[in-house]
């Protein structure tokens, strides 16, 4: 908990000192998504993730970005066996500020079973250059007797470098929580690759990197 309230602290002071120093310096900032709702700056993306809690738990997916065509595939493991695979298949709306992609799928686990996904990924930027961005994500999980419902809302603040904001996430079947997620572009030109780091309430940390071919 101490732990827990320090990361709290040091992320409003964060967050305070970029906010004040976006609106002096008005500074441009990624045009690549902070999260899901954006297309990559190329047709294909890596997107690998690292879960670090009582056991570690890994994904990879692998992305295509078509003229208006979502692809995506990916798996799940614990680094012993594929727990679950996920196919899925949407398609992208761009406007100048907004970016959204609805995407349909299934998830197949290794006991055999299917559940449906119904996933909206959307990206807002909140100013002309991009440096204010809410990321919107809503997601509907239907199995054989349950149907699990969530919403994401991530606020974020940046330059072409460094963004930074909470993720709040609200599961009908886990109530509500929260993450802060801190990304650092590799690449702040094109956004062609990104690392992002994120810690949740509990203090488990998750390690993400995306790169784009």
């Amino acid at each position: 908990m101490k732990l827990l309230e320090k990361l709290k602290g040091t992320y409003k002071y964060i967050l305070a000192t970029a906010l004040a120093s976006t609106i002096a310096t008005s500074s441009p900032t990624a045009q690549a998504d902070f999260y899901e709702g954006n297309r990559g700056p190329s047709t294909a993306q890596l997107h690998y993730t690292a879960n670090f809690a009582k056991d570690i738990s890994h994904s990879l997916a692998l992305k295509y970005f078509g003229q208006d065509v979502f692809i995506i595939g990916a798996i799940n493991t614990n680094g012993e066996e594929i727990n679950s695979g996920f196919i899925g298949l949407g398609f992208i709306l761009e406007t100048e500020y907004l970016k959204f992609i609805p995407v349909l799928g299934y998830a197949i686990s290794t006991n055999g079973a299917i559940d449906a996904n119904l996933i909206l990924q959307g990206t807002h930027f909140l100013d002309k250059d991009g440096s204010l961005m809410l990321d919107i994500t809503y997601k509907a999980t239907a199995s054989t007797d349950s149907l699990q419902q969530s919403i994401s809302l991530t606020p974020s603040i940046g330059n072409p470098t460094f963004r930074i904001g909470p993720e709040l996430t609200y599961n009908t079947n886990n109530g509500l929580s929260e993450k802060l997620i801190l990304r650092y572009d590799l690449d702040s030109k094109s956004h062609s690759s990104w690392l992002e780091f994120a810690v949740n309430q509990q203090g488990n940390l998750e390690f993400q990197f995306r790169g784009n071919f």
